[in-house]
């Protein structure tokens, strides 16, 4: 081979070789930019989901403090709980009929005069812990305070229970 085709030949493949790791940078370059346009995808959607996340406890954190705020509005005392039974000897010459002039029944309750007086009046619905739900349709004997009366039907046992949660609920 002579120079001149040699030289020529060297040009070629210079030319084929140098444009082929040409394009292999270009298809290097390429695949590093799509993989971090796809790292960048999976970025976005990590913080997207962690926005709404974020979101969800930013309204389960308003809800919390809503209810924290009705809370703290409601009234509640520690009395004594005691029961009665539909007879002349616990209530006065009227055994069946409350005080609001109901008939006396389940889910009933007295209340002192005293917590009558501080909102725990008639016709409110009161939460009795250990008890349950009750409504107040009675008042109890001026010489009991701080007290309220769960109604029950003649056979039940007797019960004195002090310091129990009483709480008056929202009247929906």
């Amino acid at each position: 081979m002579n120079m001149k085709s040699l030289l020529i030949t060297s040009a070629i493949l210079l030319g084929i070789f140098g444009t082929s790791l040409g394009l292999s940078s270009l298809v290097i370059q390429y695949q590093h930019h799509k993989k971090n346009l796809v790292e960048s995808e999976e970025v976005y959607t990590l913080l997207n989901e962690r926005s709404r996340r974020i979101d969800i406890l930013k309204h389960m954190v308003e809800e919390l403090e809503k209810n924290t705020q009705r809370l703290m509005s409601l009234q509640a005392k520690y009395v004594t709980v005691t029961c009665y039974n539909s007879v002349k000897s616990q209530t006065d010459s009227t055994p069946l009929l409350t005080a609001i002039n109901s008939k006396i029944g389940p889910g009933q309750v007295a209340v002192s005069s005293d917590l009558l007086s501080k909102n725990f009046t008639f016709g409110r619905t009161i939460w009795i812990e250990g008890f349950g739900v009750y409504v107040i349709t009675d008042v109890m004997n001026k010489r009991f305070r701080n007290s309220i009366d769960i109604w029950v039907p003649k056979d039940s046992k007797i019960f004195k229970h002090e310091n129990i949660l009483a709480v008056l609920l929202e009247q929906f």
